[in-house]
């Protein structure tokens, strides 16, 4: 088909979207929002007297950490001893409090001295162990809280002491600590117990600290350290190079005692909660990718006593305040009324263009607005620029190349409040075709954002000088996602009589007022071009999935995820060719539960016979080990050494194994997905066959259904389950307790955690 002359698809376009082009624009009152990704007012000071700060010196010793059991271990640095608090417990109870072994090297649990010398840090592993630092042995002592016993003593592992620990990956992580040390060392163990000499890094002269107190990870691994506690230059830094000790932007909070890190393992970027004095809010910082510190609102933490703050399991702040174990709360955010962004020069390369339209991904709630400015010249005025200025929630950020960055002169920038150009909201969504977003997409998206559309009311000109204005009522604020710009306008007033424009005035309402009619044409005519996409199974709508399936025969079934009925619609043609046998039904298992499927056919195995474990004599279609059972050979073949083992005739093993096969799931069934897989074995299997289920629940039994490399393999195993209550029954898939490790050269002792028989 020949392309007309009016092809909406082929006008070019400029995006301001990412990180970069918004860090490159002039900001006035407004905040960059990581998590959403999107330009939003800035908030306010806050309206409440701030609290009174604690007189005197800042406490001593600030440990806090979870076990896997949700229970809180906190130190006591002057008792020197540490408080195990149960869930709803709130004074705790003591781990340890005499220094005296029993038989087995464990605590006793008597006596009003405690077995610790000025215990700061305090860590827990996954597999149930508890590493407390002490300040002033520098020693890491190490505890089996099930057992409840003394693991280990690592004594000098870090001089002239740690002050803080903490637990680095799963069980076969690294412990760190952190010393008082004038470099700031780290310190690590090269395995969970600290078996091997711990190694050490010095942070650089140019970190500019004295010493590093406080220690904290994210979900990610990432390291969080604290340097200069308790003071005014107190700063956080981002690890990013273990090796090298290269460390990332510092951020300063003054008087700072603790961090921690809240929502660890969520897809956003750890955000680092930093903890003052008693009575102050928590500071919130985050080090997005590839960019400096953004701060984050505070939480409001009343009460706390400034000894230490801990992320619960659930991801969230707790503290020990007047009122023993709390939360810290978002406080209710105060956005500023008004803000101003000015984008950075556009260009359209071109002399006396007519721009097209705007099209603003954004989100504005009721009570809110976005207005917004445009001016276009094909020479920009002659005068000094504005320098660009970062979100008032952005410390710094590095632009690779400054000179790209061109803003216009202050001259052509309006204030705010002349501003009133308004942005109108598309009725069918964003202007690319085709594009319907999944509901599983909007989920992921905590507000909703949509395309609002707004002409270009401007002279003709190359370059282009845009402003948003944004405005709120105080308590919410408009978002701004990204921005796309036409860098051609629509011909339709060249296509009417020359009589229409040749007044500027008349032809630039013209110009304008034919813009609606050429957004509807222009929609219709890219969805005509790009139909197309809707018979690509990667690039159709999900909504049109069921549709395309049934052009080519097939229902689809909604229980499936949308990854494999797009894959099984790729595959459909392929599919039907080899329908019946049994790589295309191994196929069509793999492509819904997403593993290997093993389909085993009865007649292939019926040489094979069963194994037994014992002394009985062979049967007809048995083997005992040691007479008659054998490792190798091939499936389904009688071997010249072993032929007439099996005593059985051609008929009745082609009436017990012929047209019968087992279809092996190497997994976990519920009951949705066994049923969609029996679903898809009736109809896909051929109708004078007989099949049988075999997953991961049916375990391998001596005898039945045990082939080793066919069924079965032989290797590690998938190690111990945890026990659920009404899921697992004991003695069959639930063990009561917790397998103990076994000894090594080093660190067994006899008498204690070995006997000798």
């Amino acid at each position: 088909m020949a392309s007309s002359p009016y092809v909406r698809a082929h006008r070019p376009f400029l995006v301001v979207k990412t990180r970069d082009q918004w860090y490159r624009c002039a900001h006035r009152d407004t905040a960059y929002d990581s998590d959403e990704r999107a330009i939003e007012l800035a908030e306010q000071a806050s309206a409440e007297p701030p609290s009174a700060e604690v007189d005197g010196p800042a406490p001593s010793w600030r440990g806090l950490c979870y076990d896997r059991w949700c229970r809180l271990y906190q130190v006591q640095t002057e008792a020197g001893q540490i408080l195990r608090h149960r869930w709803g417990d709130e004074r705790g109870q003591a781990l340890f409090v005499q220094p005296d072994r029993g038989p087995r090297g464990e605590f006793r649990r008597s006596g009003p001295e405690g077995p610790l010398a000025a215990p700061t840090g305090v860590a827990s592993s996954p597999d149930g162990r508890l590493f407390i630092a002490e300040s002033t042995s520098g020693d890491i002592v190490v505890f089996d809280l099930q057992a409840e016993g003394l693991v280990r003593r690592h004594r000098g592992v870090v001089d002239p002491g740690p002050v803080d620990v903490v637990w680095v990956g799963d069980e076969r992580g690294v412990l760190v600590g952190v010393g008082p040390n004038i470099d700031g060392r780290l310190t690590l163990g090269r395995d969970g117990r600290v078996r091997t000499e711990p190694w050490s890094r010095s942070w650089p002269a140019s970190s500019g600290s004295d010493r590093c107190d406080r220690i904290a990870i994210d979900g990610r691994g990432g390291i969080y350290l604290l340097f200069d506690a308790d003071t005014a230059k107190a700063r956080v830094i981002r690890l990013v190079d273990f090796e090298s000790g290269a460390f990332d932007h510092a951020h300063t909070v003054p008087h700072a005692g603790d961090i921690a890190v809240e929502g660890q393992g969520d897809e956003r970027p750890p955000v680092v909660v930093v903890a003052s004095r008693p009575g102050q809010p928590f500071h919130r910082v985050c080090w997005p990718a590839r960019s400096g510190p953004e701060i984050k609102e505070p939480l409001k933490a009343r009460g706390y006593d400034g000894r230490g703050i801990v992320t619960d399991p659930a991801g969230r702040i707790t503290f020990f305040g007047d009122r023993g174990l709390r939360r810290a709360v978002r406080a209710r955010r105060r956005y500023r009324r008004e803000g101003r962004v000015v984008c950075m020069r556009l260009d359209a390369e071109h002399f006396q263009n007519r721009w097209g339209r705007i099209f603003i991904d954004a989100c504005i709630p009721a009570g809110t607005e976005l207005a917004i400015h445009t001016m276009a010249a094909d020479e920009p005025p002659d005068e000094p620029a504005i320098a660009p200025a970062l979100p008032e929630n952005i410390e710094s950020y590095e632009v690779s190349r400054p000179d790209l960055t061109s803003l216009p002169p202050a001259s052509v920038v309006p204030e705010p409040g002349d501003v009133k150009g308004r942005v109108h909201r598309r009725a069918i969504g964003k202007e690319l075709p085709w594009l319907v977003p999944s509901p599983a997409a909007c989920e992921r998206i905590s507000r909703r954002f949509e395309t609002y559309e707004a002409p270009v009311r401007a002279e003709p000109g190359r370059f282009l000088f845009l402003t948003l204005v944004l405005r709120g009522d105080g308590r919410v604020s408009p978002r701004v996602r990204g921005l796309r710009i036409e860098t051609l306008g629509h011909p339709l007033v060249r296509r009417l009589p020359r009589l229409y424009s040749r007044d500027p005035t008349t032809a630039d309402f013209l110009h304008r007022f034919l813009a609606m009619f050429d957004g509807l044409l222009g929609d219709l005519e890219i969805r005509t071009l790009l139909r197309h996409a809707l018979f690509d199974p990667r690039s159709t709508p999900d909504v049109f999935l069921p549709w395309l399936a049934d052009l080519m025969g097939l229902v689809l079934d909604r229980r499936w995820p949308e990854s494999a009925r797009r894959a099984i619609l790729m595959d459909l043609t392929w599919l039907f060719r080899f329908r019946g046998t049994v790589p295309g039904l191994r196929r069509f298992l793999e492509l819904y539960l997403g593993s290997p499927v093993l389909i085993v056919e009865h007649f292939r195995i019926r040489g094979l016979g069963r194994t037994v474990l014992g002394a009985e004599p062979p049967t007809s279609e048995g083997s005992v080990l040691g007479a008659g059972f054998r490792v190798g050979g091939t499936v389904g073949r009688a071997e010249p050494f072993d032929a007439g083992a099996l005593d059985t005739s051609g008929g009745d093993a082609f009436e017990s194994h012929a047209h019968r096969f087992t279809v092996v799931v190497p997994t976990s069934l519920d009951d949705k997905q066994r049923a969609v897989v029996e679903l898809i074995l009736e109809q896909h299997r051929p109708a004078h066959t007989l099949y049988s289920l075999c997953t991961l629940a049916s375990g391998m039994r001596v005898g039945l259904g045990l082939h080793a490399g066919l069924t079965s393999v032989v290797g590690a195993s998938g190690g111990f389950t945890r026990l659920q209550l009404g899921g697992s029954v004991l003695g069959r898939d639930g063990v009561v307790g917790r397998p103990s490790a076994g000894g090594t050269v080093g660190n067994a002792r006899a008498g204690f955690t070995s006997l000798v028989t």
